[in-house]
């Protein structure tokens, strides 16, 4: 169970998503948005370890998430989302999650929060779960916590089971350079800007606030017999 402190915050943070996204339906337009990310374990049998990944998406294809359905959501089959993370000598990619093929790759998913879109912290939070037969051990990357050695779906409900967290970066665009000729994302669609400036690429820092939100999503994000295919 989560920590009683942390059911208000998840549940005040409910609200606030809830009658944002009313008002603020996607980010503004862009093309290919890449991320690298960086998980340091601080406690268990891998502390004092690194381990890095990426992955990168269409920003401008964000779909309903599978639930809640209030957010939007970087899917493989919808957003081309991709990525690859190095753990224990091993790689994944968005096939390993557990469930990628029972979700119509729907999973893994990028959460975009655009209540967090003006903020020190970047509005997108990865949601990659693997278990055992497709890795040696359980594994999370969830917000900004990583858990190991999962015994089920449960343990992620608790952030005091993470055994580290998870930093992001935004990388540069990849995409071609906008040209002056071009209309800008306000221009096509001045109700995406909702008379906000767009952040500028930022690193993600831990954010207990990022982490209600995901809390939030992981109660109806998956089934727990996809534990036991």
């Amino acid at each position: 169970m989560a920590r009683p402190a942390l059911k208000s915050l998840f549940a005040a943070v409910a609200g606030t998503t809830a009658l944002t996204m009313a008002v603020e339906a996607s980010p503004a337009k862009a093309a290919i948005l890449n991320y690298a990310f960086e998980v340091t374990v601080t406690r268990g049998s891998y502390a004092g370890n690194v381990y890095k990944g990426s992955f990168k998406f269409d920003d401008a294809a964000l779909v309903p998430c599978p639930q809640p359905s209030v957010l939007l959501c970087a899917t493989p089959a919808q957003s081309a989302l991709t990525l690859s993370f190095s753990f224990l000598n091993q790689t994944y990619n968005e096939q390993s999650d557990v469930d990628y093929f029972s979700s119509n790759q729907s999973f893994p998913a990028v959460y975009y929060f655009p209540n967090l879109a003006n903020t020190s912290v970047e509005p997108y939070a990865l949601s990659f779960v693997v278990f055992p037969p497709t890795s040696p051990v359980s594994f999370s990357v969830f917000g900004d916590l990583f858990f190991v050695e999962l015994s089920d779906f449960d343990d992620l409900r608790d952030p005091g089971k993470a055994v580290g967290t998870v930093r992001y970066t935004r990388l540069l665009d990849s995409s071609p350079p906008r040209l002056p000729s071009d209309p800008t994302p306000c221009q096509v669609d001045p109700d995406s800007c909702n008379g906000q400036a767009v952040p500028e690429p930022s690193e993600i820092a831990g954010s207990v606030v990022a982490l209600g939100l995901m809390g939030l999503v992981w109660r109806s994000r998956r089934k727990k017999a996809t534990l036991n295919p």
